[in-house]
């Protein structure tokens, strides 16, 4: 998209956005249908289509963050993203004991998700724009707010 001379904003943040909330939406209607393929159709959809928010986001970083801090910034993105590992078992877990029934439990834990994600979603189609976000950063290290990276002797 980038080749095709659309700007970063629409190719990595509007892309990622729409991602985020086309996946909530599937999974906020999966949780209405009756049991059937359907559903299980809408739940897939739904679930492949946050993987497509994974290698944009770390595309943006890389474009946003000076190339001496990239790797540091790589890295707490990637610890931030496992820490979902540890955290959504768990809330789902609690979804499906709290449910009046499992069906209902995992439907309240997928609706959870939904929510999670349309926000998120929403909030990145307002605010990700990372080529002015990328010149913010120069402009603050141009003007000496951001401290250099200082090497320090071993």
């Amino acid at each position: 998209m980038l080749q095709r001379g659309l700007s970063s904003r629409v190719a990595r943040g509007l892309l990622t956005g729409g991602f985020a909330v086309s996946a909530g939406l599937c999974l906020c209607i999966m949780t209405y249908l009756p049991n059937s393929p359907v559903k299980i159709g809408f739940l897939v959809v739904g679930l492949a289509l946050t993987n497509g928010v994974y290698p944009l986001i770390f595309a943006m970083v890389g474009e946003i963050v000076p190339t001496r801090q990239r790797g540091a910034a790589l890295s707490i993105l990637s610890a931030i993203f496992t820490t979902a590992g540890l955290v959504a078992p768990t809330v789902m877990g609690y979804a499906v004991e709290l449910g009046a029934t499992p069906e209902a439990g995992f439907n309240d834990g997928f609706l959870i998700t939904s929510a999670i994600l349309l926000v998120a979603g929403l909030i990145g189609l307002l605010i990700i724009n990372p080529e002015a976000d990328r010149a913010r950063i120069l402009q603050r290290s141009a003007a000496g707010a951001v401290a250099p990276i200082r090497r320090v002797a071993a």
